[in-house]
């Protein structure tokens, strides 16, 4: 977010670009520099052309998702592409196609809509599968939008997770085996799809689309890991996950003094408190963050000022699986954990990805060794 500026909210979903996307049109421009300063003008207009059609797209997820009852961060532009981060998920398989199919179909409308611009143009000879125009100007710039477009419509449309085409299978297998069961298929099949598309595109030269290959097969495999959080926090309880926080910070307590507590210790969440009053917290990211982002100001802000107040309360009984609801809302979340004696303790985000998925899957791998070799003694005996 710190490297990202805000550009448009169109129907009010924000839409963010990343700093490292100058480099894209740096890219562009040289690519056309050839022709001189007009071309190299003509080269970086179609690169934020294309990438204003990749933010359509993402928009056409995001008002899906919306129309289903999810909610939409933003979306965020970046050199291999977009991401329309969502808040929450599909509640049906069906759900997830609409929502999936939604970004290519926003580049078919545009496809069409340059197909009807080629129609009327058609007194010139112009046509949109006509590539000898091969000097800046308005005929080829219409064609490699069209192609860009088609090529975004039939790319996102391969069935490889996370691509769209692959959430599409996803959502198909998801109707008859689970959620669970269905995200590793895909993603194995995502990775093996990635894996040839990886090979073609470095016998090909095409390094670009071998980079986008290595990033789907690592968002493929980390798609199968993420899939196993809900069945790994079912087996616990939210008291059994939350962090008893040694260093209690007091209200008068300043964002310098804060970051330093930080240092040594390994506390995700630290508790504002007078006495035995509980008056909010703060994540070890927030005060890092800004403590490192205003220095000069860090030594006389108020943690008081910076913490949160308004802490999400779950029972100490409930399922640890409850959390992840409240992290989809908010990522930054701090959830009291409340108990018949009272506060138990905190988990964040970070304390349940750094400390407690772990320790479950490793629970989780050593019971189901342990099954594994007790079936075998039983088979020997």
């Amino acid at each position: 977010m710190s490297w990202s500026i805000l550009v448009a909210r169109p129907f009010g979903v924000p839409i963010r670009v990343h700093a490292s996307f100058l480099i894209v049109i740096a890219l562009g421009a040289l690519q056309w520099a050839s022709h001189g300063v007009s071309g190299a003008l003509f080269g970086a207009l179609l690169s934020l052309a294309v990438f204003a059609c990749i933010a359509l797209h993402e928009l056409g997820h995001s008002l899906a998702a919306r129309s289903l009852g999810m909610g939409v961060r933003q979306i965020l532009l970046m050199p291999l592409g977009g991401i329309a981060e969502l808040v929450g998920k599909p509640k049906r398989p069906r759900d997830e196609m609409l929502v999936a199919v939604a970004g290519p179909a926003v580049n078919v409308a545009i496809a069409s809509v340059l197909l009807a611009v080629f129609a009327a143009l058609h007194v010139t000879g112009a046509s949109p599968l006509d590539f000898s125009f091969r000097e800046p100007g308005i005929i080829t710039f219409l064609q490699l939008l069209f192609a860009s477009n088609v090529v975004l419509a039939v790319f996102n449309m391969l069935p490889f997770f996370p691509l769209d085409g692959g959430r599409v299978l996803r959502a198909a297998l998801a109707s008859g085996w689970g959620d669970e069961r269905a995200t590793r298929w895909a993603s194995w099949i995502g990775q093996g799809g990635a894996i040839a598309l990886g090979l073609w595109a470095f016998s090909s030269g095409q390094i670009f689309l071998a980079l986008i290959a290595v990033l789907l097969f690592s968002s493929a495999g980390a798609a199968r890991i993420d899939a196993t959080v809900p069945s790994l926090l079912a087996q616990l309880r939210a008291g059994e996950v939350s962090e008893r926080g040694a260093i209690v910070l007091e209200p008068t307590t300043t964002m310098t003094e804060a970051f330093k507590a930080t240092l040594g210790s390994t506390q995700s969440v630290y508790p504002v408190a007078l006495g035995t009053q509980v008056l909010g917290a703060l994540s070890r990211d927030d005060i890092r963050s800004s403590a490192t982002a205003a220095p000069s100001a860090a030594h006389s802000q108020l943690v008081s000022s910076e913490m949160q107040r308004e802490l999400p309360r779950l029972d100490e009984t409930a399922s640890a699986s409850e959390l992840l609801s409240i992290f989809e809302r908010d990522p930054h979340a701090i959830v009291a954990i409340h108990g018949e004696s009272g506060l138990v303790g905190f988990v964040s985000l970070g304390h349940l990805t750094e400390h407690v998925l772990p320790f479950a899957h490793a629970l989780t791998t050593y019971r189901a060794r342990r099954d594994a070799f007790g079936r075998a003694e039983s088979l020997r005996s």
